[in-house]
């Protein structure tokens, strides 16, 4: 771990706000996101606030300047984490299982919030900060209830022990971390879950689930507004959240929402210095449909992808761009959520022959 910036206590809790990202850039470009959440934040907060940045061998020094660089501005503090000498890291390296290491890496801190990168923080996050988690080890929102009742609500969930009418997305969390460390050792225990759970579909949100449904604190949906259409999201409506979690095929990059787009640009731009700000947005908003052509649906992203894909792959791709060229927003979210059906019919399909099948 690497501390930069401004000396804070770690473990002045009650004066300091902790929040965490997990991060894998294997393309070079989405630290940039995670850093316009963390220019969000201190946009709305006075408060003192410490980052602290979870990340494998793509986080390189020419990054951490860009965050400290940003970060230091507003007088707050960046730690960065190197999760990769961990010895559970070569079968756990996703950028969401990176979360899973917070409680072992940081042993002096009693609570942290950690958050998704694709999320917008529209209000003070104090107001998340001082909830109360007495007696709770974490803290979160309810996922979707489509999402609950399509995929959780089997026999695969059930049989774990996993309810799906108190399953919580893992996307903005308030962890209590002195309790998480007396229970257990959160990367041993996931390794050992996977390994008995092969099919889960949703990882460390599964797994958090499994462990702490039971001993989580639900919080009102402000918190966690979870977008999967943001498109249609009004501007009032979205004022009124405190964070807004676009999980669903658009992100706060490739969306087609006005307030959204203004809100996220304003943020992304602090990635560049003053004097580069208005040369560098340009470019990366010229390359912004190139970047993103899968969910735009570009004409040249057939062709583009055609060679370098094949079989089934390729016509997956192919069907949803298509998809994307000929539907509206509003449609096309119903054609992924009836991918995810089909996807969910494959689950259950490599369930029973892998279990009821076995077992006979």
């Amino acid at each position: 771990m690497e501390k930069l910036g401004r000396r804070t206590s770690s473990t002045d809790v009650g004066n300091v706000i902790h929040v965490a990202f997990g991060l894998n850039d294997q393309v070079g470009a989405y630290h940039r996101n995670t850093i316009a959440v963390i220019d969000e934040i201190c946009t709305h907060t006075d408060a003192r606030v410490v980052f602290h940045i979870f990340h494998d061998e793509t986080m390189d020094r020419a990054k951490q300047m860009v965050f400290e660089r940003v970060v230091h501005q507003y007088q707050q503090d960046v730690c960065f984490h190197d999760i990769t000498s961990e010895p559970e890291f070569e079968k756990m390296k996703i950028g969401m299982l990176y979360r899973l290491f917070i409680p072992r890496l940081c042993p002096d801190i009693k609570k942290m919030i950690y958050l998704d990168s694709d999320v917008l923080v529209l209000s003070n996050i104090k107001c998340l900060w001082d909830v109360s988690l007495e007696g709770y080890s974490l803290a979160a929102v309810l996922d979707l209830p489509y999402t609950r009742e399509t995929f959780v609500r089997t026999k695969y969930y059930n049989h774990q022990g996993i309810n799906d009418r108190i399953y919580f997305n893992s996307g903005v969390l308030v962890m209590n971390l002195e309790r998480m460390r007396k229970q257990c050792d959160l990367p041993q225990q996931y390794l050992q879950y996977i390994s008995n759970h092969p099919h889960t579909l949703m990882l460390d949100q599964d797994f958090l689930n499994l462990k702490f449904q039971n001993n989580t604190l639900f919080l009102a949906d402000k918190f966690n507004t979870i977008c999967d259409d943001i498109n249609m999201a009004e501007e009032t409506e979205l004022k009124k959240k405190c964070i807004v979690h676009l999980a669903g095929p658009f992100k706060p990059w490739n969306c087609r929402n006005p307030f959204v787009l203004n809100y996220f640009c304003q943020h992304y731009a602090v990635n560049y210095p003053a004097e580069e700000r208005e040369e560098k947005m340009r470019e990366y908003m010229t390359l912004l449909p190139e970047r993103h052509f899968v969910r735009l649906g570009l004409k040249h992203s057939l062709l583009q992808q055609s060679k370098s894909t094949g079989g089934g792959q390729r016509f997956l791709l192919s069907l949803a761009c298509l998809a994307k060229a000929f539907l509206n927003d509003a449609q096309y979210v119903r054609f992924a959520r009836l991918v995810m059906f089909k996807l969910k019919l494959k689950f259950l399909y490599s369930f029973y022959y892998v279990y009821i099948k076995r077992e006979a």
